[in-house]
């Protein structure tokens, strides 16, 4: 989970070091989280049904006698017809027990110097999966990602890249333990749109290296690159591998073009 917050916070341009390094600031993570089930009661809905045209006919006899004519019988049929309609028809859903995963997060930086408190903020959600470093991982997101405010660091390291190929990703994990970038967005009329890259594409090597655990800033180190030059990627989708090769285009065009 230390690692998936050095992401969000490299994501938004700081520099991860050692504490003999001298930081700035140091930021925890406090995590815990709960299952608790529910009771979902059986109730009743109703459904409209269309009941169709019936024919009703009925069959009837009479007899008597008449004068001159003498005894007579006979019968007759009678057809009557219902106009189809709606009627309800009412069904009962079945209760059930169902139960959830929630982790619960508090995020907090300090001043190194200072020990002061600088930020902090938390965040919950609900989750299927029970490995607590998997189901944080969108909590640290919005947490973090969302709230912490951003450096202008790592894209000051970042400037000599002039190439841009149209992809915004982040670093998630599905097991806790191997953490891959992953498409969250693709930038219109970009070269990852015209190479066909999609959201949650994992991206498994960049030009030949291996991503796997490799931190925010290290991706940024080896995506980087210059205008016109190409960037192969091996991508993972529907379980399968596969390579996908763009040009760079112009990282200042490209920005224009997304506003």
């Amino acid at each position: 989970m230390l690692f998936a917050l050095r992401n969000m916070m490299e994501g938004l341009g700081y520099l991860f070091v050692t504490p003999d390094n001298s930081p700035d600031f140091l930021i925890t993570i406090n995590a815990t989280m709960h299952y608790k089930e529910f009771d979902v009661p059986a109730q009743q809905i109703f459904v409209p049904r269309w009941v169709p045209d019936q024919e009703i006919r009925s069959t009837g006899t009479s007899s008597g006698y008449l004068s001159g004519v003498g005894a007579y019988s006979g019968s007759s049929t009678v057809t009557t017809t219902v106009p189809g309609h709606f009627t309800n028809e009412t069904y009962t859903v079945p209760g059930y027990t169902s139960g959830a995963y929630y982790p619960f997060i508090i995020v907090a930086a300090y001043d190194r110097k200072t020990a002061a408190n600088i930020w902090w903020g938390k965040g919950v959600a609900t989750s299927n999966n029970n490995d607590i470093r998997v189901a944080s991982q969108w909590v640290l997101k919005q947490l973090v990602g969302g709230n912490f405010p951003s450096s202008a660091y790592i894209s000051e390291l970042t400037s000599a890249c002039t190439g841009e190929e149209g992809l915004g990703i982040s670093i998630f994990t599905i097991d806790g333990n191997n953490y891959y970038p992953v498409v969250l967005y693709v930038a219109p009329n970009s070269p990852a749109k015209e190479a066909d890259i999609e959201v949650s594409d994992f991206i498994l090597a960049i030009n030949g290296t291996p991503t796997v655990n490799k931190s925010n800033a290290e991706i940024r180190t080896i995506q980087c690159g210059k205008e016109g030059e190409r960037l192969t990627l091996r991508l993972f989708r529907d379980g399968k591998q596969f390579d996908v090769s763009m040009i760079r285009a112009n990282k200042e065009k490209l920005m224009k073009s997304m506003r």
